[in-house]
């Protein structure tokens, strides 16, 4: 068993573990992705959702896109607009749940598997089994109700789920679902594998603790990168302390046998070459794979030098003067930042140094993940062809154990570094590029004392990625959206001298 708290994470896991298991060919041998078990039960009756008729009470389907009138389609900001939201909030067509992804290795695509009623089979299972739960899905597919003979119905979806989940080779599921009652008495996994255990909360792994009797458990993480959250403050939560500590980080103090995997396998060098020396005191080593150039990495180093005079796919801009002010809940947000970066995104799509799929944004804060999502959809607008809807954007906190081919850090801060500092977090900020990584930020703070030790240290190894041109001197067309600011927000939009970039020599660090 497989088990995170990141739904996007075991997607990526369930694909891969599905790959290997059809590679080895074991006849029988399946992956299970488990979501909520109502999800599932949804996933499987979807096919007859889809045939029956259509109730004259029945709510009104959720619109797509493509349905759309065609009069209003031609409307070319509504339909951006709807493009634009429609790639943000994806969801699997006929399934209310937007965390499902992966259909085809779900428990509910499986029971159909299991009884015969989509192709393919599963290898060694007799649909006929399973003839009483066909018979009342037929049924319902051609409009009968099943009020009257609910219950039967209903144990014979869960005859079949039970089958599948106790069959299953791999099952794959969130923390959450490992607490099912279906879960935990029909799979008997020898081994159960938690990831991101670092930044799990004891209180979170306790279904597993307690229902569950592996041969072993793995516990896979990280505490050099984020620690459990924990909400609630020390007045109002005696035990705070305890919670901010992971099981994980626990095992690790007490001196539990570990080992540390010293290959990583995800950035090129010069990114992982900053993170390497930074927080991990250079024991880490670079995987054959990525030290082999990928072409993304290789057109971002060319571009970059024509660019900003930084011959390197990571590279530092720098934004003195931008101004950081805060939302009603507090969360902060610097306007100026998102020029820059929303203008580095058009030209790098326009140029086709890269594609939006392969673009990601991440900040620390909430209200700057809003603005961004606010203004890729504006940007979208004023240039619907360039790709801008495919661009991703996350805050720090959300984006730990995932990556991107190219991703743009944006730091927020103009004073002070509030928890950007967090050595933790800065890691996690850092490390999630794979070919190709822009830091836009203010130098005076990542070069103040104030800021702690983990800023200036990262500061000190970016200085000679760091542009030697101004941003709006160096990249075509800055984005010039009318209204730039914000509703109720009267920061000017900010004009190309507001970005002066450091020209120096560098022999002198």
């Amino acid at each position: 068993m497989m088990t995170s708290a990141s739904n996007a994470f075991l997607d990526d896991v369930a694909g891969k573990a599905d790959e290997l298991v059809k590679a080895r060919q074991i006849p029988g041998k399946f992956v299970v992705r488990v979501h909520t078990i109502t999800t599932e039960e949804d996933i499987c009756m979807q096919p007859a959702e889809e045939c029956r008729p259509i109730h004259p009470n029945r709510r009104p389907p959720i619109l797509e896109s493509s349905s759309l009138d065609p009069i209003v389609a031609e409307l070319t900001t509504i339909k951006s607009a709807i493009d634009f939201y429609a790639a943000h909030t994806k969801r699997v067509h006929g399934i209310a749940d937007r965390r499902v992804k992966v259909i085809k290795l779900s428990l509910g695509h499986r029971m159909l598997q299991f009884a015969g009623l989509v192709e393919p089979p599963v290898e060694g299972v007799d649909s006929r089994k399973y003839t009483k739960f066909v018979t009342h899905f037929n049924g319902y597919k051609e409009s009968e109700e099943i009020q009257e003979d609910k219950e039967a119905f209903n144990q014979e979806l869960r005859l079949l789920r039970d089958d599948v989940l106790s069959r299953a080779s791999v099952v794959i599921c969130t923390l959450y679902t490992t607490g099912a009652t279906c879960v935990r008495e029909q799979v008997k996994p020898a081994i159960i594998a938690i990831d991101e255990a670092a930044k799990v909360t004891e209180p979170e792994l306790w279904p597993i603790l307690a229902w569950f009797k592996p041969d072993a458990f793995l516990l896979m993480g990280d505490q050099k990168q984020l620690q459990p959250v924990v909400l609630s403050s020390r007045e109002d939560n005696p035990f705070r302390d305890q919670l901010s500590v992971s099981f994980f980080t626990r095992m690790h103090l007490a001196g539990l046998m570990r080992v540390m995997f010293r290959e990583q396998h995800r950035m090129c060098p010069d990114i992982s070459r900053v993170v390497n020396k930074v927080f991990y005191h250079s024991q880490l080593q670079d995987a054959e794979s990525v030290c082999t150039p990928d072409p993304l990495s290789q057109n971002l180093t060319v571009w970059n030098g024509s660019k900003f005079g930084v011959s390197s796919p990571l590279v530092f801009m720098e934004n003195r003067n931008g101004q950081t002010d805060r939302d009603s809940s507090g969360s902060s947000y610097n306007m100026s930042n998102i020029k820059v970066s929303l203008t580095l995104v058009e030209n790098l799509l326009v140029d086709n140094v890269a594609t939006g799929r392969d673009i990601t944004i991440i900040t620390p804060y909430q209200a700057q993940m809003s603005r961004y999502c606010d203004y890729l959809y504006r940007l979208q607008v004023e240039k619907p062809t360039i790709g801008v809807e495919k661009v991703s954007v996350f805050t720090v906190d959300s984006f730990q154990g995932g990556e991107a081919p190219l991703v743009i850090v944006d730091l927020v801060a103009t004073k002070r570094a509030g928890f950007v500092r967090e050595s933790n977090r800065l890691n996690v900020m850092l490390s999630r590029a794979k070919y190709g990584m822009y830091i836009i930020g203010n130098g005076d703070v990542l070069d103040d004392r104030k800021s702690g030790r983990w800023l200036p240290r990262v500061f000190l190894n970016l200085r000679k990625h760091q542009s030697r041109k101004r941003v709006f001197d160096s990249l075509a067309d800055p984005v010039s959206y009318q209204d730039f600011a914000m509703t109720n927000e009267t920061e000017p939009t900010p004009s190309s001298e507001d970005f002066p970039m450091t020209n120096a020599t560098w022999a002198d660090w």
